[in-house]
Protein backbone atom coordinates (compact mmCIF):
# COMPACT_ATOMS: atom_id res chain seq x y z
CA UNK A 1 0.00 0.00 0.00
CA UNK A 2 1.33 3.44 -0.84
CA UNK A 3 1.62 6.12 1.85
CA UNK A 4 -1.05 8.16 0.06
CA UNK A 5 -3.49 5.23 0.01
CA UNK A 6 -2.81 4.51 3.68
CA UNK A 7 -3.39 8.15 4.63
CA UNK A 8 -6.69 8.28 2.70
CA UNK A 9 -7.93 5.01 4.21
CA UNK A 10 -7.00 5.96 7.75
CA UNK A 11 -8.35 9.52 7.41
CA UNK A 12 -11.77 8.39 6.19
CA UNK A 13 -11.91 5.61 8.78
CA UNK A 14 -10.92 7.97 11.59
CA UNK A 15 -13.48 10.60 10.60
CA UNK A 16 -16.21 7.94 10.60
CA UNK A 17 -15.09 6.70 14.03
CA UNK A 18 -15.02 10.21 15.47
CA UNK A 19 -18.71 10.57 14.76
CA UNK A 20 -19.47 7.52 16.91
CA UNK A 21 -16.66 7.60 19.47
CA UNK A 22 -14.40 10.02 21.28
CA UNK A 23 -11.79 11.58 19.06
CA UNK A 24 -8.77 9.42 18.40
CA UNK A 25 -5.46 10.88 19.43
CA UNK A 26 -2.78 11.68 16.86
CA UNK A 27 -0.67 8.96 18.49
CA UNK A 28 -3.39 6.35 17.85
CA UNK A 29 -3.75 7.46 14.23
CA UNK A 30 -0.01 7.26 13.67
CA UNK A 31 0.09 3.78 15.23
CA UNK A 32 -2.59 2.61 12.80
CA UNK A 33 -0.68 4.07 9.85
CA UNK A 34 2.60 2.52 10.99
CA UNK A 35 0.96 -0.88 11.44
CA UNK A 36 -0.50 -0.75 7.94
CA UNK A 37 2.86 0.23 6.45
CA UNK A 38 4.56 -2.72 8.11
CA UNK A 39 1.73 -5.15 7.20
CA UNK A 40 1.26 -6.18 10.82
CA UNK A 41 -1.54 -8.51 11.73
CA UNK A 42 -4.67 -6.87 13.12
CA UNK A 43 -4.14 -8.64 16.45
CA UNK A 44 -0.84 -6.85 16.82
CA UNK A 45 -2.47 -3.51 16.04
CA UNK A 46 -5.19 -4.07 18.63
CA UNK A 47 -2.62 -5.14 21.22
CA UNK A 48 -0.48 -2.06 20.56
CA UNK A 49 -3.45 0.30 20.85
CA UNK A 50 -4.45 -1.44 24.10
CA UNK A 51 -0.93 -1.08 25.56
CA UNK A 52 -0.78 2.56 24.49
CA UNK A 53 -4.14 3.18 26.20
CA UNK A 54 -2.85 1.54 29.40
CA UNK A 55 0.20 3.83 29.35
CA UNK A 56 -2.02 6.90 28.95
CA UNK A 57 -4.11 5.82 31.96
CA UNK A 58 -0.94 5.43 34.06
CA UNK A 59 0.28 8.89 33.01
CA UNK A 60 -3.08 10.43 33.89
CA UNK A 61 -3.07 8.79 37.33
CA UNK A 62 0.49 10.00 37.99
CA UNK A 63 -0.45 13.58 37.06
CA UNK A 64 -3.35 13.49 39.53
CA UNK A 65 -1.03 12.57 42.43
Amino acid sequence: MSDEAINKAVSSSVSNNQIENDKMTEQEINLIKESLKKDRKIESLIYNVYKMHEEEIKKTKQKKK
